[in-house]
């Protein structure tokens, strides 16, 4: 076989499985409306009922609980839907007049470095990932050199001058002359191109 005929084939096999993976996803919240059966109701090849601490059966399929209510659409209530896994009906548990219910997790306290801003420590959400609390963010250090030696005491990085000329640092009254007229010299080198 050819191998743009092997290559062809692979295109069309990995078409197939993506559209139907996309197939499934687009009817995990269309199950036809006779499906439907009512929350707390009780299931007939099941044992037990249509809720989900009494019947093992139970899928979770869809669920916006996490949504803050800016993010729902008009006349949407907080909802959780299931399905039935003996009888494949399709079961929505509401939660009416209720705030968003986050599972809050902890977050631990980023420190930052020399050039990275970190955060404080706080709580976010597990499922949607929104901040509920804390996570403010913590300028970054800069580079302390608390023994004038040229060198950040943290992270060792170099935070001498260097002439852009020669390389050198330059230090002291003497060395300032000097970087003054290795600065003229450096820009009138880049203007002429010398």
């Amino acid at each position: 076989m050819k191998k743009s005929t092997k290559r062809l084939l692979g295109v069309l096999l990995a078409l197939t499985v993506l559209f139907g993976l996309l197939a499934v996803f687009a009817v995990a919240d269309s199950i036809d409306p006779d499906d439907y059966a009512a929350y707390g109701s009780e299931c007939g090849k099941a044992p037990g009922f249509y809720h989900v601490k009494s019947n093992g059966n139970m899928i979770v399929l869809k669920t916006n609980k996490c949504l803050d209510k800016e993010k729902l659409q008009p006349n949407e209530k907080y909802y959780t839907l299931y399905s039935c896994s003996a009888c494949n009906k399709g079961v929505y548990e509401y939660y009416p007049n209720q705030q968003p219910d986050h599972t809050p997790v902890d977050v631990p306290k980023v420190e930052p470095t020399c050039t990275a801003k970190g955060k404080t420590a706080g709580t976010s959400c597990a499922v949607c990932g929104i901040v509920l609390s804390g996570q403010e963010e913590i300028k970054e250090k800069g580079h302390p050199d608390v023994n004038k030696d040229g060198y950040c005491d943290d992270c060792k990085a170099e935070l001498r001058y260097h002439c852009p000329l020669c390389g050198d640092a330059h230090e002291g009254t003497f060395g300032g002359v000097i970087k003054f007229f290795h600065n003229i010299a450096y820009y009138l080198k880049g203007f002429f191109g010398f």
